[in-house]
């Protein structure tokens, strides 16, 4: 049987980001408390990670064991796999005292949410000028550059301040997992690919289970010609994000490509169960085409055909 069928990848997502799986979001306060409330020996797994103490570093907490931490260190909690575990939250607050470089990066994401770009990347440039060396308020900026309404690629001048100011932002923290990646989706826009491989490398190694850099990562690599590396990081970010149906599709195309159209089966209907695009569709009709069912190709093709796919040629 021919394996001589064209299937069509997805390429970098230089789309909306995937929450990261491991962290969770800033808090709020200027501190902020957890007390480990449930011995250890009541569940199996849990721990707490905190973003700059970098890959693998989880902290576990016995009865009675307390964490402090500014309110803008990322953390997150590792899953509980067996037992219970309680702990307590609390965070300290200033009712007098108006955090203005915080208050103005809460309005700048909320301004960039809602598509106002440009108010965005005004409340992150005032937030940089009350303090210079804030990181997060550069990242933001860059981010909101990068952030284009109408979808379209970013003009050199634009691309090279989004740069500029990734870069000065990891100078300032350079473990920054969100940091590097924003820098790897700009280097990857730019054609710049082996910096683009550089920054996604330097994001995982801080925060392992980024489904978005996993994927990103995999698309540049397997660009490169490393299918291997490519399968092993579509099914790392598989592992963090079951329903990402870009890698899901990304994974049928590889395996496939090596000519495994058994092993590609189930990546190529786990994708149009998860991402139903055209593209998807198609693939999974092509599958079907090269194993010979012609009634199953038949049908994903019309299911394409009816999203706007190309016709089956």
């Amino acid at each position: 049987m021919s394996h001589m069928i064209r299937f069509v990848s997805t390429p970098v997502d230089g789309g909306v980001r995937h929450a990261v799986h491991k962290l969770g979001p800033r808090d709020a306060g200027i501190l902020a408390m957890t007390l480990a409330l449930s011995p250890r020996a009541n569940y199996t797994g849990g721990g707490t990670f905190f973003e700059h103490l970098g890959e693998g570093s989880v902290l576990p907490m016995e009865q009675g064991h307390c964490t402090f931490r500014p309110g803008s260190v990322r953390h997150g909690g590792h899953p509980v796999t067996a037992g219970e575990r309680y702990i307590l939250g609390a965070f300290l607050l200033i009712e007098d005292r108006v955090e203005h470089v915080r208050r103005l990066q809460n309005q700048g994401r909320a301004a960039r949410g809602r598509g106002d770009l440009a108010r965005a990347r005004r409340l992150f440039k005032w937030a940089l000028k009350l303090n210079p060396r804030c990181a997060t308020c550069l990242k933001n900026w860059a981010e909101a550059i990068t952030a284009q309404a109408s979808g379209g690629p970013l003009s050199p001048a634009l691309a090279d301040a989004a740069e500029e100011k990734l870069r000065r932002s990891l100078a300032l923290l350079p473990e920054d997992s969100d940091a590097w990646y924003s820098l790897g989706r700009v280097l990857s826009e730019r054609g710049n690919r082996e910096g683009a491989v550089e920054a996604y490398r330097r994001s995982l190694a801080i925060t392992s289970d980024d489904a978005d850099a996993c994927f990103n990562l995999a698309v540049l690599v397997g660009d490169g010609g490393d299918a291997s590396e490519e399968i092993a990081l579509l099914r790392r970010a598989l592992s963090a994000k079951p329903d990402h149906g870009q890698a899901w599709g990304n994974l049928g195309v590889a395996l496939a490509s090596a000519g495994d159209l058994d092993a590609a089966e189930e990546p190529f209907h786990n994708a149009v169960r998860f991402d139903p695009s055209a593209k998807n569709w198609i693939n999974l009709a092509r599958l079907h085409q090269a194993k010979g069912r012609a009634p199953q190709a038949k049908a994903a093709m019309a299911e394409a055909q009816a999203l706007g796919g190309a016709r089956q040629s």
